[in-house]
């Protein structure tokens, strides 16, 4: 299974999700432009994520509050109150604040962008106040304990939009930062407490790092898997051209652009010429060369983003074209019809020394127009063009 599957991405080496999978990724990189697409992709998809974990980060950092009022609460029957039992209420709940002011911002789509760059801030702001929370604790004579940095190592290997990289970066920052805000406080009292729990909070990023590692690296792969595989559900398996489902919806929605950018939308209808004759003189595997080989000129002369070449089944053709005129549509099917011709491709079921040539029906957009009677007006030109004599091009705006 997995060998046909290699095969399929070796036959697809100018896709660039394929060359990725083949590349490979260990270092959880794309190339850049595929880098960008899968960030943006990744930012979009982390939202939800993002809502759930500042509603989580909300009910633990209430639990945190609640937990004061336990630990502390022989200090809160004093008349006066030590200026640390003040600091670390108000550090409490500046936090809590700060995150009920973030979700704000993960409702209103418009503010949505802000959250990603306020993640990471937010995670450490929470790690380090947690840090100075506790020095405060030492100062009214309690034990520090930092293992609630486990939790906020846990917050940053969270799916949340952020990179692999990204995120061990934090950890570290996170790690680095808090024992220096300890030294910073407490001095040398401080390192007996970071060491003891130094060890298990490296530990956590280690642990974390691993499983964010894979969990990124899956990520990562099922995004090329289903861009790969939502190119071939657009493609014709034989040519490599879009495939007719593909057409009609691009066609559909160029139409209703259209229709608000004030311009035409062009669509053309390719029919090989006695094809059936061909293959019956060559066999089929012939004829399927054929159609590659036709699929590919079509393929040549189409290169604009605002065109889109089509394999509508057997030996039919399309070619749509977004804002254009009569005379560049005419113009276009014209030296695609001569592109083919000139591949000298002979057709031994035809006397003579003849070559492979196509019929083509060109016809503009109308008003209100839809694919069904776009197609049906260009048909209708297609077999005119067949009728009059094949190897032609016949315009439904000039009605010849």
């Amino acid at each position: 299974m997995l060998t046909r599957y290699h095969e399929l991405l070796g036959d697809m080496s100018d896709n660039p999700f394929a060359q990725q999978l083949q590349a490979g990724f260990s270092w959880l990189r794309f190339q850049p432009r595929l880098e960008k697409l899968y960030r943006q992709y990744l930012a979009a998809a982390a939202v939800r994520q993002r809502r759930i974990a500042i509603l989580l980060a909300l009910t633990i950092w209430g639990m945190f509050v609640l937990s004061d009022f336990w630990r502390l609460r022989t200090l809160l029957v004093m008349e006066v109150w030590p200026s640390e039992l003040y600091w670390i209420f108000y550090g409490r709940w500046l936090v809590f604040a700060g995150l009920a002011a973030c979700v704000p911002v993960l409702l209103v789509t418009r503010l949505e962008y802000l959250s990603l760059q306020l993640t990471p801030l937010i995670i450490l702001l929470g790690a380090w106040s947690i840090v100075v929370i506790n020095l405060w604790y030492g100062e009214l004579g309690f034990r520090y304990s930092l293992s609630g940095l486990i939790l906020m190592v846990i917050a940053v290997f969270f799916p949340l939009g952020m990179t692999f990289q990204k995120s061990l970066l934090m950890a570290l920052l996170l790690v680095v930062g808090s024992m220096a805000i300890g030294l910073l406080m407490a001095g040398g009292d401080f390192l007996p407490a970071f060491q003891l729990n130094s060890f298990y909070l490296l530990l956590a990023v280690l642990v974390c790092a691993c499983g964010r590692y894979l969990h990124d690296y899956t990520q990562r792969e099922q995004f090329l898997n289903r861009h790969l595989l939502n190119f071939l559900a657009e493609r014709d398996s034989l040519t490599g051209l879009h495939n007719r489902r593909s057409l009609e919806f691009m066609v559909r929605e160029w139409l209703q652009q259209a229709q608000s950018n004030h311009v035409l939308v062009g669509f053309c209808l390719f029919d090989i010429d006695h094809f059936k004759a061909y293959n019956d003189s060559c066999g089929h595997e012939a004829g399927d060369q054929v159609l590659k080989l036709v699929a590919q000129a079509l393929s040549d002369g189409t290169r604009r983003p605002q065109d889109l070449a089509a394999r509508l089944g057997g030996e039919e053709f399309a070619v749509a074209v977004y804002d254009t005129s009569a005379d560049e549509l005419l113009a276009q099917a014209e030296q695609l019809r001569a592109r083919v011709e000139g591949l000298a491709l002979q057709h031994p079921g035809l006397p003579g020394r003849q070559v492979v040539t196509m019929s083509v029906g060109v016809a503009l957009s109308a008003r209100d127009d839809n694919f069904t009677r776009l197609y049906q007006r260009t048909d209708e030109v297609l077999y005119a063009a067949k009728h009059a004599g094949r190897n032609r091009v016949v315009s439904a705006a000039e009605g010849r």
